[in-house]
């Protein structure tokens, strides 16, 4: 919910459905097998907009949150190329092999406008093997970067949240062996097995 306790479903269709609860209809109908869409409704259920985002394959809206901005956030699965702008323009973008998770951020949810686009694929870590020195590499300046490091038998040796970073220099701890470093970025979750030499 938003702070006008506005109501955010988001999931996956396909063919052609009413999202529209009340006695009017909103149809959307479906680019591809299935599609992700994001459904506004007010306090008391009522429509308020709905859109979808999807290309030829699956594509899938998995959560919804909302910022302290009333910003909407997307968090989903797509597959192939899927055109990620749900009302006038194109902003398409292709899956980096099978499936790719994603994050958008609406600045305006009526509009369809986006402000931000964060896919798994985008995040890098790198050198693998190192000497202990490595970068995680994001695809912008972000906020809210939670890096935590486990060992083999699962237990943290690092965790931090990085504000306002876009390529963030770590050192693994003095042991060598095998580590596991993860990194969530709102909704995107992605995780290297590193080799410390």
């Amino acid at each position: 919910m938003n702070s006008e306790n506005d109501i955010l479903i988001s999931g996956q269709f396909q063919e052609t459905i009413d999202f529209d609860p009340g006695q009017n209809t909103f149809n959307l109908t479906s680019n591809g097998h299935k599609d992700a869409f994001l459904l506004n409704l007010d306090s008391n259920g009522n429509f308020l907009s709905a859109f979808n985002m999807g290309g030829s394959a699956v594509d899938a809206g998995v959560s919804v949150a909302v910022d302290n901005q009333d910003a909407v956030i997307l968090g989903g699965t797509l597959r192939l190329t899927v055109d990620f702008q749900p009302r006038a323009g194109i902003n398409s973008v292709t899956s980096n092999g099978d499936a790719d998770a994603f994050v958008i951020k609406f600045n305006n949810l009526i509009l369809g406008t986006i402000d931000t686009i964060i896919f798994s694929s985008e995040i890098l870590a790198y050198p693998n093997p190192t000497n202990g020195n490595f970068t995680v590499a994001l695809p912008e300046h972000l906020n809210d970067v939670d890096v935590t490091i486990y060992n083999t038998v699962g237990q943290v040796v690092f965790n931090n949240i990085f504000q306002q970073e876009k390529n963030i220099e770590l050192s693994f701890p003095e042991t060598s062996g095998v580590y596991f470093c993860t990194i969530l970025i709102e909704e995107v979750s992605k995780t290297f097995k590193m080799t410390k030499k």
